[in-house]
C-alpha cells in the first residue's frame, strides 16, 4: 500500500492575481512561504514516519519542499513528472484574457474539461498519464508529495475514479494536504488546511504591532522560525526600517497586505 500525502505549494504572486502558471517558473510570494513554513510545523508535529518526500522540480514546490525536507530530515527527490499541467500559449495570462484570446479553447474546455488541451499545452489526461506513472513506480510506503493543484485534481479523478466534472468540485489550496491510498483508491482527507487555520487564531491584528510583540508570536521552534518575520527576511530590514512591521510587510507583500496578518492568510487560504 503507498499512502501519498499530497501537498500544494505555497502562494505566489501569479496566484495572487489569478494568473496561468503551468510550467513557467513563478518564485513564491512572502505569504506563500510563510505558508510553507506552517504546514513543516504541522508535519514535524504529526508525528508520523515517512519513507520519503518528493517534489515537483518547479521553485514554487521546490522552495515549499525546503522546510519540510528541514523539519523531517529527508532529502527531497525532484521530479518533473510532478510538474503543473503544461498550459502552453495561456501561461502568464489571465482568466479573461484567455476567454477574449482564446474563445474556442474556452468554449471547447466548458465541454469537455478533462480531454481539451491548453493551445500548445496538455489535457488533464495528459497530466494524468504523467502522474499515474510516477504512482506505479513508488514502492509501499508513506510518502509526501510536494506538487500543484492541477496533479492533485487529476490523482483524485484516477485515484478515487470519479465521473463526470466532479474532480473541479474539489477546493485545493495552497499549502493544502491531500491524503489518498494507492492503488486501493481511498481518500483519507482532501484539501485540509487547518494548520493555516490555527496560525491565523493565533495571530494579532494590532496594526502598530511592535517588533518584540510581534516576535511573541514565535511557532513551534521549527528552525526558530518567527511566522512575523520571513525566515529572518524580515529581521533585519523590519528592525531598521523607520516603517511600522505591518506597513513593512506590505510594502514587500504582493498582495497589498501583511503577510503576517490574519486577512492577508485568510485571503489566500479561502481563495
Amino acid at each position: 500500500m503507498k499512502e501519498l500525502w499530497l501537498l500544494r505549494h505555497g502562494e505566489t504572486p501569479w496566484n495572487a492575481e489569478g494568473r496561468f502558471q503551468g510550467h513557467y517558473d513563478v518564485n513564491l510570494s512572502p505569504l506563500g512561504l510563510h505558508q510553507a513554513y506552517r504546514v513543516a510545523e504541522r508535519l514535524a508535529a504529526c508525528r508520523q514516519d515517512f519513507d520519503g518526500l518528493y517534489s515537483s522540480d518547479l521553485q514554487r514546490a521546490a522552495l515549499t519542499a525546503k522546510p519540510i525536507a528541514e523539519a523531517l530530515r529527508l532529502t527531497p527527490v525532484y521530479d518533473p513528472r510532478l510538474r503543473e499541467i503544461y498550459a502552453g500559449e495561456l501561461q502568464g495570462l489571465l482568466r479573461s484574457e484567455v476567454e477574449r484570446l482564446y474563445p474556442e479553447f474556452h468554449q471547447a474546455i466548458q465541454r469537455d474539461p478533462w480531454n481539451t488541451r491548453r493551445p500548445g499545452g496538455e489535457s488533464m489526461a495528459d497530466l494524468a498519464r504523467r502522474v499515474q506513472e510516477f504512482f506505479e513506480e513508488l514502492p509501499e510506503g508513506r510518502f509526501i508529495v510536494v506538487t500543484h493543484g492541477g496533479v492533485i485534481r487529476a490523482a483524485l479523478k484516477m485515484v478515487l475514479e470519479l465521473e463526470n466534472g466532479t474532480w473541479r468540485k474539489f477546493q485545493i489550496q495552497n499549502t493544502s494536504i491531500t491524503r489518498l491510498l494507492y492503488p486501493e483508491g481511498l481518500a483519507l482527507s482532501i484539501g485540509d488546511v487547518g494548520h493555516l487555520e490555527a496560525w491565523a487564531e493565533g495571530l494579532i491584528d494590532e496594526p502598530t504591532l511592535s517588533v518584540a510583540r510581534c516576535r511573541k508570536v514565535q511557532g513551534t521552534g521549527l528552525s526558530k522560525i518567527n511566522p512575523c518575520t520571513l525566515d529572518g527576511y524580515f529581521d533585519q530590514r523590519m528592525v531598521s526600517s523607520s516603517l511600522s512591521p505591518m506597513a513593512f510587510c506590505s510594502k514587500v507583500s504582493k498582495a497589498g497586505s501583511a503577510p503576517c496578518s490574519r486577512q492577508a492568510l485568510s485571503r489566500s487560504a479561502f481563495r
